[in-house]
């Protein structure tokens, strides 16, 4: 069971790291966004549009401790949304969800930087959003 784990978690890391920083929908503050570190962004992306749109935050942390989820506060201006947000201090990865269908594939998933450099770590948890259905944790 540990090597069809080992071989999943190696795909995760390749697609996550490869695509993880690059979005046409949703731009972020700053490329390399840190622990602790206000950030802002800017949503264009097909659930823009929306009458009542919203956008919610997911992180892991860093110690294997699961991280959390919190819808933020957004401005619809148009045909985008702005916000901001201010991430956890242990923070390794996050992602920003349109809540829309649920069936949407559509989120965004960032890792976290320290000094510049991917935080340690970063990968493993950016790999846990990407592959353990982060969709809708909020009913669990």
């Amino acid at each position: 069971m540990k090597p069809i784990l080992l071989v999943v978690a190696a795909f995760a890391f390749l697609s996550v790291s490869v695509f993880a920083q690059q979005y046409d929908g949703i731009k972020l503050s700053t490329d390399k966004p840190e622990a602790g570190q206000k950030i802002s962004f800017v949503y264009t992306g097909i659930f823009a549009k929306k009458i009542y749109p919203q956008i919610t935050l997911y992180y892991e942390c860093k110690g294997g401790i699961n991280g959390g989820w919190k819808c933020l506060d957004i401005k619809h201006n148009g045909a985008q949304i702005e916000g901001s947000f201010t991430l956890p201090d242990s923070t390794l990865a996050f992602s920003l969800k349109p809540d829309n269908n649920l069936a949407s594939k559509e989120i965004f998933i960032f890792n976290v930087f320290k000094n510049g450099k991917e935080a340690k770590g970063a990968l493993i948890a950016s790999a846990m959003l990407y592959t353990c259905g982060i969709y809708d944790n909020r009913k669990l």
